[in-house]
């Protein structure tokens, strides 16, 4: 899916398949997303592009006042086009945390105060970047990765030090004069302007380290954040699908999952948007390979002799990050993102196997995984889906994909009469029962459950797909 748009669904499919997975889709679980207020939009979204951009151009002088006036104009309008987008949070908890978190760390670097700006996005990459114009955007997913408060705050450390180490501005500088003295589409040309851009990035974690020791977040952490970013940090999946879906009937695969298949799946799908850790020691890479990085902060931690803090704001990150994996998960299914929507649920069911909210989400994205693979173009639909280097995820969409259609669907149904059995008043189960049933019983068996719906849930939510089944 990437950035919450939606996947395009095989044109085979019914009418009252697109139905069906529709009103299911206008479903949430408002009590764990985040809340939003209401009231006047923030200034940033009536900010004019080219007066800003006129603006800033004027007090930089590393730059001649046209190139930077491009530059920041060229940013601004992405940044116009983001805002606008609907992928931007609006007066919610998550980006108000942000903010809290910005007035926590900038007193430590006060000249900065009114030139550092955050925003929210729904996007579920792992990434945050700073604009030109100061302008730091986060996305979602980045807190569904992070583990605390301190890991968090050495990325905003990380990006705030770009800009004021000017770095955008370096670097359009490096490439003026890389294109006026010799050819950028050269390999030299070329190498030294991705040599730059790895020494930005070795600067930025520096400067950004030392400005954290002196916020009320533990430094420690930034090393970690680095690790955690990188994909095979946190790859469980493999005894999380074994744990969840063995039963006496079906047994996961794990022959499924060997490091030449995995290394394959990751091949397929390139990440199209650099993260802040993306990278290795290729000279192709815009940033260093992650692990010198993470040794790098260690050591010059190591030197400044550091104290360490009790972090500030846990509790409430913790809060906050529960929700952003609330929220990936439910964007994704209703961006038709069944595998990574599928992917978070399961990533919540490893800490908490009792959450319904979960449950309900891990139902709903395999029933429609099975359904492609009922339907044979599962392997087409996970064309369109990027895997973004996330091990889990291929391992994931390996199971599904090499698992045959027939003992998907007995997986599921056993999994979902479980939880019906589990959850005996939870709607969603029994619908989803009586489904499932169908895909792997028959429609005999799928009637016993439709009508045990109709029953119990006279005026439930699928009262009418299900009259109609029973007609």
């Amino acid at each position: 899916m990437r950035k919450c748009k939606l996947l395009r669904i095989p044109v085979l499919y019914t009418l009252s398949f697109l139905v069906l997975a529709g009103s299911i889709s206008a479903q949430t679980i408002d009590s764990d997303r985040f809340k939003q207020n209401s009231g006047s939009l923030p200034l940033i979204f009536s900010f004019d592009p080219k007066t800003d951009a006129d603006k800033a151009a004027a007090q930089q002088d590393l730059l001649e006042v046209k190139l930077a006036t491009e530059m920041y104009l060229e940013s601004n309008y992405q940044l116009n086009n983001l805002l606008h987008s609907g992928e931007v949070y609006v007066n919610d908890e998550f980006t108000a945390f942000l903010e809290t978190m910005l007035a926590k760390m900038l007193p430590a670097l006060p000249e900065l105060k009114d030139q550092i700006r955050i925003i929210a996005t729904r996007n579920p990459e792992p990434n945050a970047y700073c604009l030109p114009n100061g302008v730091i955007v986060v996305n979602v997913g980045l807190i569904c990765l992070l583990e605390n408060s301190s890991q968090l705050a050495s990325v905003l450390a990380h990006e705030i030090s770009h800009y004021k180490k000017q770095h955008a501005l370096k670097k359009q500088k490096s490439g003026t004069e890389i294109i006026e003295n010799e050819n950028i589409s050269s390999k030299a040309g070329l190498f030294r302007l991705l040599q730059f851009s790895r020494e930005f990035e070795f600067e930025a974690d520096a400067a950004g380290l030392t400005f954290l020791t002196r916020t009320p977040f533990d430094a420690r952490e930034a090393s970690k954040a680095l690790l955690r970013l990188k994909s095979e940090s946190k790859d469980t999946m493999s005894q999380t699908l074994s744990q969840i879906f063995n039963t006496d009937i079906f047994t996961v695969d794990t022959t499924f999952f060997s490091k030449k298949l995995m290394k394959s799946e990751l091949k397929k799908s390139v990440r199209k948007n650099k993260s802040i850790i993306t990278g290795n020691e290729e000279s192709s890479e815009t940033h260093p390979d992650v692990e010198k990085r993470a040794l790098a902060l260690n050591e010059i931690l190591n030197s400044l002799n550091y104290v360490p803090v009790s972090a500030e704001l846990e509790k409430e990150y913790q809060q906050i990050r529960h929700k952003a994996i609330f929220e990936v998960c439910v964007n994704s299914y209703n961006g038709s993102d069944y595998l990574n929507s599928l992917h978070q649920s399961l990533l919540i069911l490893e800490k908490e196997p009792e959450n319904i909210l979960a449950n309900e989400m891990l139902v709903k994205n395999l029933y429609w995984l099975c359904r492609l693979k009922e339907n044979g173009v599962l392997e087409d639909y996970f064309g369109k889906v990027e895997l973004n280097g996330i091990t889990s995820l291929a391992r994931l969409k390996l199971f599904l994909t090499k698992t045959k259609s027939a003992d998907l669907g007995k997986m599921l149904y056993s999994f979902v009469k479980a939880r019906n059995e589990r959850f005996k008043d939870d709607q969603d189960m029994l619908f989803y029962l009586a489904l499932t049933a169908e895909m792997h019983l028959g429609k005999d068996a799928a009637e016993i459950q439709y009508r045990n719906y109709t029953t119990k849930f006279p005026d439930g939510r699928y009262s009418g797909y299900v009259a109609h089944k029973l007609q």
